[in-house]
């Protein structure tokens, strides 16, 4: 279940591929790989890419459910199906 982000008057809805490498700390090349793989929804205003910011949220909670908000457990990279996978960091095994 997604729920709706509030924008305060300071926080747009929609941000470039640079704002998401921002919001999730992550590079361009892994940012473009999740708007290519269709984890984070995009659109094109003119010739400027856009992502929501609720499917950067949405993309979080994904990945928080996925590794159960625990701080032991990392996500580790994507399965060959696609998803992502996570493993404990104890063992360092895949679940």
């Amino acid at each position: 279940m997604v729920l709706p982000v509030e924008t305060g008057p300071t926080e747009s809805a929609a941000v470039k591929p640079r704002g998401v490498c921002r919001i999730l700390d992550c590079g361009l090349t892994h940012a473009y790989k999740l708007i290519n793989s269709g984890e984070l929804d995009s659109f094109l205003d003119g010739r400027s890419r856009k992502v929501t910011v609720n499917s950067i949220h949405a993309y979080i909670f994904r990945c928080l459910k996925l590794s159960g908000g625990s701080k032991k457990t990392r996500l580790v990279g994507r399965s060959r199906i696609g998803r992502l996978r996570a493993t404990d960091s104890k063992s360092g095994s895949a679940r």
